[in-house]
């Protein structure tokens, strides 16, 4: 939980993309790796997260559906939560719940 909040907080800290990246269903280590690679690509001060909302890097079949859920609990983040932490928390709760089950 801690992790998706440090990604919304500071979207450049890869340890949180890694930790977050790993627990979706389908993505292992060297997926997680790669990606993180792809949404950094163009080096310091990258909006990572407008990267993944807009162009976000291929995933495999198996992990498409859990990291389109991602993107979409980022996206409301983003959207609706206006960086109020406890709809953030709520946000993420509710997807990371199944992933903790």
């Amino acid at each position: 939980m801690i992790a998706f909040l440090r990604i919304l907080e500071n979207a450049m800290d890869r340890s949180s993309w890694f930790r977050v990246l790993q627990l979706l269903e389908g993505i292992r280590p060297i997926t997680a790796r790669k990606l993180i690679d792809e949404l950094f690509a163009s080096g310091q001060g990258v909006d990572v997260l407008s990267r993944l909302l807009a162009t976000p890097p291929r995933v495999p079949s198996p992990a498409r559906e859990a990291y389109d859920g991602f993107r979409e609990t980022i996206k409301a983040c983003q959207n609706e939560a206006e960086g109020l932490p406890p709809v953030e928390v709520e946000r993420i709760r509710r997807f990371y719940e199944p992933i903790l089950e």
